[in-house]
């Protein structure tokens, strides 16, 4: 597990593959900083990280930009949810409609990263998606869940 980016990165990457790490026997696996930086890296082809749903970000940042005249920060999409949620649940249930209940809903939201809930113990549950790094690309090699599964867990 590498839970680096950037330079950072792809340094450990080649001093892995130069230190004799065989490839065919080990998976270098990684969290969802490598996006961007991974496929940029050969020794880090067939490697897997997690991600929020690339479709989603992808549509997001696209209005966005279309909205803004520039790239969001990877910051913008949760400021954006937050308030998108807070209209929703306020509309649907006026004063009353932002309470913990209505918020720890098991099914969650729609959101610009993708699929997210609120859990009762105060964490933040995503769908995510696993990704996996090809020469100079990425993968989908599974796509992030569309709904939680029934039983909340």
């Amino acid at each position: 597990m590498i839970a680096e980016s950037g330079t950072a990165l792809r340094s450990i990457g080649t001093a892995l593959v130069r230190a004799g790490v065989d490839q065919r026997q080990t998976r270098f696996m990684g969290t969802s900083v490598w996006a961007g930086d991974a496929q940029r890296e050969p020794t880090l082809a067939g490697g897997w990280y997690v991600s929020t749903d690339p479709t989603s970000r992808t549509s997001f940042e696209g209005r966005y930009q279309t909205t803004f005249g520039e790239q969001p920060t990877r910051l913008a999409s949760l400021g954006y949810d937050a308030v998108a949620l807070a209209a929703l649940l306020s509309r649907d249930g006026g004063s009353n409609g932002i309470s913990r209940t209505r918020l720890e809903n098991s099914e969650g939201f729609a959101g610009s990263d993708g699929l997210f809930r609120f859990r009762s113990n105060g964490a933040v549950e995503r769908g995510l998606a696993i990704i996996e790094v090809r020469q100079n690309e990425v993968g989908i090699l599974e796509a992030a869940p569309q709904q939680f599964p029934r039983s909340g867990t």
